[in-house]
């Protein structure tokens, strides 16, 4: 895991910020400035990230008396110099100056000195650092576990809103290339999502170059799919350069050839698909089969995914085989020991839920406002099983509770865009947890 640069002075200066924020840390018998003055804060001010002082509409008693205005944070005194400060009328409303090195005294452009405090327990800057050469995710150790269960869920909750808001967001950038609207955007997520990890990207660009228009026009030939999708792929034997080839490939061979030149396709390149280390199931020639088998299950197949009443009903949308030849087979006219059905299993079923179906249920209520989808699709969430992974499986050994898909990807979350992030400061672990780092 990266381990977050504070030497960086603005990541540095929002942490700050952040501390000045949360008062509970701060003791009236610390706040003294650095010329003795104590100062007594009624009100911290409202913290901003836009240009201008960090925080307007502070309310402090300096030497009793009271002071309304802005607040600015900077890792040195000598920041206001640094950033002009001194120079722009913006800042003359400033009524106190918080840093963490007094290295000299400012003054606003009015020619006013500033009220300086040193912000009191830098300690906490170090342990807070310190946490970060831990490689334990999450690197506060076990203080998320710590929280109130109803902090914790209500935290859970802003992160999976968050996450899929950002889905949402993605889903409908997608769309505004696909001539099918959600139809087409589902069916290149769901491509993505059977090649897993690996495959991923050339399970989508193989979507992408096979407009959905011209598979529906063949939907209710399964072979026909088959020879479409497996020609576009590029890993359809080459009989003109001599390679092995049997009954079956070069009836799709003939079959593509004729629908290639129908609707003006372009295959993949082989070398683009990835073998190596995958599960025989796994591979692309199996992945594609399974493909065509949604496919071959109607039309609509996006609308199914939004009728859809319980969880159970969208599984059995997604239980589908690649075609019998795959029962035998793992590469095209190469016959393998194991005869057996090639359905999707449980790891590529949770996927298929969890990084298509449910986010775009989700993207669909919020572009139509439908609050019954939008509720019954955060429902299916809770229903439906953990994520397993490293980065949960590491988060269910340092305590924290992980019972289904809803809690998982919001830790997904946590871990992606804070605890890798080093954004500790804005989680209740950090805040909340009665434990000071």
């Amino acid at each position: 895991m990266p381990i977050p640069n504070f030497s960086d002075v603005m990541e540095r200066e929002i942490l700050l910020c952040k501390l000045w924020q949360d008062q509970n840390i701060l003791k009236e018998e610390d706040l003294r400035t650095v010329s003795g003055v104590s100062i007594r804060v009624l009100h911290p001010g409202v913290y901003h990230q836009h240009a201008g002082p960090d925080f307007s509409g502070a309310k402090l008693e300096i030497d009793g008396v009271l002071f309304c205005g802005d607040v600015e944070m900077h890792i040195r005194a000598s920041d206001w110099l640094r950033h002009h400060h001194d120079r722009d009328s913006a800042y003359n409303a400033v009524i106190l100056h918080v840093v963490a090195d007094y290295d000299c005294e400012v003054c606003t452009q009015s020619g006013r000195p500033l009220a300086t405090l040193i912000f009191p327990h830098l300690e906490l800057y170090e342990r807070y650092q310190d946490q970060f050469q831990m490689a334990s995710i999450p690197p506060c150790d076990y203080r998320l576990a710590a929280l109130p269960d109803e902090v914790r869920l209500q935290w859970y909750s802003q992160l999976l809103l968050a996450r899929l808001t950002l889905r949402s967001d993605f889903i409908d950038e997608a769309r505004a290339h696909c001539e099918l609207d959600w139809e087409e955007a589902f069916y290149r997520s769901m491509a993505r999502s059977l090649g897993l990890q690996i495959n991923g990207d050339p399970m989508q660009q193989l979507a992408s170059q096979t407009p959905l228009k011209y598979l529906y026009k063949v939907r209710d030939a399964r072979d026909v799919l088959e020879a479409i999708l497996h020609g576009q792929s590029g890993l359809l034997p080459d009989v003109a350069a001599g390679a092995t080839t049997d009954e079956y490939s070069q009836q799709l061979a003939t079959e593509y050839a004729y629908h290639a030149q129908r609707f003006s396709l372009t295959p993949l390149v082989r070398s683009y698909w990835k073998f190596l280390r995958l599960r025989p199931t796994s591979f692309p020639s199996i992945r594609i089969s399974q493909l065509a088998g949604l496919l071959a299950q109607g039309e609509h197949l996006f609308s199914q995914v939004i009728e859809a009443s319980s969880l159970r009903d969208l599984y059995a949308l997604f239980r589908v085989s690649a075609h019998p030849y795959w029962d035998s087979h793992y590469k095209f006219a190469q016959s393998s020991k194991s005869n057996s059905p090639k359905q999707l299993g449980k790891t590529t079923l949770q996927v298929l839920l969890l990084n298509s179906a449910l986010p775009f249920r989700f993207a669909f209520a919020r572009a139509q406002g439908d609050e019954k989808l939008r509720e019954e699709t955060l429902q299916f969430y809770q229903e439906a099983l953990a994520d397993d992974n490293a980065i949960i499986r590491s988060f269910v050994e340092h305590g924290v509770a992980c019972r289904n898909a809803y809690e998982s990807q919001a830790l997904l979350e946590l871990y992606k865009n804070y605890c890798e992030r080093g954004r500790c400061y804005l989680c209740p672990a950090w805040t909340n947890s009665g434990q000071r780092c």
